[in-house]
């Protein structure tokens, strides 16, 4: 489909996540495996015509409803329910799948994908009329193999909840903040009820907010989190100026304060929006009124796509 000279003839669709799914489902990066296959943010927000930032934030919106998780470092990208949707016709199918298991990049999220696959093959076997001949599991560990006991390894549900219980422990000690210092652990323990205040105030004069605006506990607690992680009041604030300065996210209203303090990643890729605070020049510096004057057109360069269709529906 996204190969096809007649549909590339068609009006782009634009960012939202019901065209980012649609893509998600067919696009020619999808193989025999149903709904695990590799993929790179940035191919992909090119296929669509997208502004990076455009893409993040649809694939967020499809990422909270459970519909498809990534792992944009390894460039894996996985749709949890399609194997429901698209269920082996035979075990030799399960072994197709085992030959394409290979090219995807090894990650936590590809060991989770193969624990799912295995489930639903032996879900298959127990459903059938003949469930002791276990065909399907037959096949898929005769496939999968090495790649099947090391995902059994590495996906142990209480081993891996515990696993990150202690990271975040960790990371709340001694997280280091784009300073480069890592703050104190006994920082934790503080409330923060200035610093919070001062920075939400911050942002409702930055965004023109009305004074019956609230700080709810969603607001105060993404805060909270980001100060307890060793970020500054001025870095949030200068993560705040920078989601000023974004037409995307003026135009489509994504600028809460509960956006931009969301987590490291948001906040950082807002602080980077602007220049460093220590670096700025006069001419730098933020008006009272962020410039809101959208950008020009800027209309998505052709891209020449291949053909297929597969994946998860």
């Amino acid at each position: 489909m996204w190969g096809d000279g007649k549909f590339l003839s068609l009006s782009s669709i634009p960012a939202c996540g019901q065209g980012l799914w649609l893509y998600l489902l067919s696009n020619t990066n999808t193989n025999a495996i149903p709904g695990l296959y590799k993929a790179g943010r940035m191919a992909m927000a090119e296929d669509l015509g997208w502004e990076l930032e455009a893409f993040d934030e649809a694939f967020e919106e499809v990422s909270k409803q459970g519909m498809a998780e990534a792992d944009f470092k390894s460039r894996v990208v996985w749709i949890p329910n399609a194997v429901k949707h698209n269920k082996p016709e035979s075990p030799n199918v399960v072994l197709a799948w085992a030959k394409e298991i290979n090219l995807i990049p090894e990650c936590d999220l590809k060991n989770r994908a193969i624990q799912t696959l295995y489930q639903a093959v032996q879900d298959i076997d127990n459903q059938s009329d003949n469930p002791e001949k276990q065909s399907y599991t037959k096949a898929f560990i005769k496939g999968f193999g090495k790649a099947l006991e090391k995902a059994s390894v590495k996906t142990c549900p209480n081993q891996e909840q515990e696993q990150e219980q202690e990271q975040e422990q960790e990371q709340e000690k001694n997280i280091c903040p784009p300073s480069g210092e890592p703050e104190p652990a006994k920082k934790q323990n503080q409330n923060f009820k200035n610093e919070i205040q001062e920075i939400f105030e911050f942002w409702k004069s930055t965004f023109g907010k009305s004074n019956q605006t609230v700080l709810d506990d969603k607001r105060k607690g993404k805060i909270a989190s980001r100060l307890k992680q060793g970020y500054s009041v001025d870095q949030i604030k200068q993560g705040i100026i920078g989601c000023s300065r974004s037409s995307y996210h003026i135009e489509n209203k994504h600028t809460d304060i509960e956006l931009i303090c969301r987590d490291v990643k948001h906040l950082d890729r807002f602080i980077e929006m602007v220049v460093p605070i220590d670096q700025q020049t006069p001419d730098d510096q933020p008006s009272e009124e962020p410039d809101l004057t959208p950008p020009p057109e800027i209309k998505p360069i052709p891209v020449k796509y291949g053909q297929g269709f597969g994946g998860g529906k």
